[in-house]
C-alpha cells in the first residue's frame, strides 16, 4: 500500500508537468510574440475534502479524496509546512518568507510550485495571489540553475504562470463574491479560484469553506494533488498585513 501511494503520486507529478509543456514559455519565445497553446477542457475535475486541526501553535491539514480515503497530510511549523503521503512518508515542503508573502513548494521529484501574494500590506480589497509552476523543458531534462523563485524574480519566463480569479463586488450584500457553483457553501476571506491569465472563463482550482475548519478543493489541468493541496496550505498561513 506503501509503494502503491507513492507510485500514484508521482505518476500525477509526470502527468502534470508533461502537460505544462504545452504551455511553456522560454526566452527563445518572449511572452510578447508566444502563440498560446489552447488550453484544453476537462469536463470533470478531482474532489477533495480538507480538515483543519490547531493544537498548540501547530496546525494539521489532511486531504481526503470522494472515497474519503486520505491523499495527503500538511503538518506546520512557524515557517514551513511539511508534506507528508498517507504512509507517512514525507514528499514535499512548503517554506515560506518571514511576511507570508511568498511560499516556495519543493518535492522529492523534479516539481516545483512558487506561490506570491501581491497585497499582503494591505486591508483594502481581495487578496491577490500569483502561481508559477515549473515545467519541465526536454532539452534541460528537468534541471534549471536556478529554483522558480529566483525566475520569477528575474523574469526569465521559464514557467507557467497563474492567478487567484477576481472576485466581483457585490452591491445587494457589500463584499466581494466569486461563484463556485454552490460548491462552496460558506463565506470566507480564504475562499478562491485559480486560473489561466489568458483564459479566466477557464477555472483550474477551486478552494473554500463548508464547514467549522472543513473545505472543498477542486481541481484538474494543469495541477496535480501536491501543487494543489500546497496552494490551498498558504491559506491557512499568518500574512503580515492580513
Amino acid at each position: 500500500m506503501r509503494e502503491e501511494n507513492i507510485n500514484r503520486i508521482t505518476s500525477e507529478f509526470l502527468l502534470s508537468n508533461e502537460l505544462l509543456n504545452n504551455m511553456a514559455v522560454t526566452p527563445e519565445s518572449p511572452v510578447a510574440q508566444k502563440e498560446y497553446t489552447k488550453i484544453p477542457r476537462i469536463s470533470e475535475a478531482f474532489k477533495h475534502r480538507l480538515v483543519k486541526t490547531d493544537k498548540s501553535l501547530a496546525s494539521k491539514v489532511i486531504m481526503f479524496d470522494i472515497e474519503n480515503r486520505v491523499v495527503l497530510v500538511g503538518k506546520s511549523s512557524f515557517f514551513k509546512w511539511k508534506i507528508f503521503s498517507p504512509s507517512g512518508d514525507k514528499v514535499g515542503e512548503l517554506v515560506r518568507n518571514f511576511y507570508g508573502s511568498e511560499y516556495l513548494l519543493s518535492s522529492n521529484t523534479t516539481t516545483e510550485c512558487f506561490i506570491k501574494y501581491v497585497n499582503v500590506y494591505s486591508n483594502a480589497g481581495p487578496r491577490i495571489f500569483h502561481v508559477y509552476k515549473n515545467q519541465l523543458l526536454p532539452e534541460q531534462n528537468g534541471k534549471h540553475n536556478k529554483t522558480i523563485s529566483e525566475r520569477v524574480k528575474n523574469k526569465t519566463n521559464q514557467y507557467v504562470k497563474l492567478i487567484n480569479k477576481p472576485p466581483y463586488f457585490n452591491y445587494d450584500t457589500n463584499s466581494f463574491v466569486l461563484n463556485f457553483n454552490g460548491r462552496v457553501t460558506l463565506p470566507s476571506a480564504r475562499n478562491f479560484q485559480v486560473v489561466h491569465p489568458k483564459d479566466v472563463s477557464y477555472i483550474t482550482l477551486t478552494f473554500g469553506k463548508i464547514a467549522h475548519n472543513e473545505y472543498i478543493l477542486d481541481y484538474s489541468y494543469p495541477w496535480c494533488a501536491l501543487d494543489a493541496f500546497s496552494v490551498a496550505l498558504t491559506s491557512f498561513s499568518w500574512r503580515f498585513g492580513l
